[in-house]
């Protein structure tokens, strides 16, 4: 009796066991609470599917790069972002650079600084838009 309370709790004759990991509405919560595989995750995920518009996407004009971007990439980055929003620079950072990466490839922003770039496309930086989700509730209330 002893050893089955230790190894796992007991509700109704079943035993829970403890998990590294939960997936938890398509995110995923580590044991100490933290986001920071989810994050990476996503960050390495959000990458690849950017690699793959620009390999099958011939056309680099801005209109169609960011109707693709707002489409397939964005929701991606946002998706529950309430609930995971980084605090570590380095997470800031990695999901920061998807959309850095994403934008340098585009025509015409050749040479051009992050911040312009978001300038010239009428972007905010993903940071910045996750802070206004953080807001909105609020003023709602």
């Amino acid at each position: 009796w002893y050893q089955r309370r230790v190894r796992g709790m007991n509700t109704k004759g079943d035993l829970i066991y403890p998990v590294p990991n939960v997936l938890d509405l398509g995110t995923l919560v580590s044991a100490d609470g933290t986001f920071s595989r989810y994050i990476s995750q996503t960050v390495k995920k959000a990458s690849l599917l950017s690699g793959w518009v620009f390999s099958v996407f011939r056309e680099r004009s801005p209109g169609v790069m960011l109707t693709l971007y707002k489409a397939l990439i964005q929701p991606l980055l946002e998706y529950c972002c309430l609930v995971w929003s980084p605090t570590a620079t380095g997470e800031i950072q990695g999901i920061e650079n998807v959309q850095r990466c994403f934008t340098r490839r585009i025509s015409g922003m050749e040479g051009a600084d992050y911040w312009e770039r978001l300038c010239r496309l009428n972007l905010i930086s993903l940071q910045r838009r996750r802070q206004r989700y953080a807001l909105i509730p609020r003023t709602l209330r």
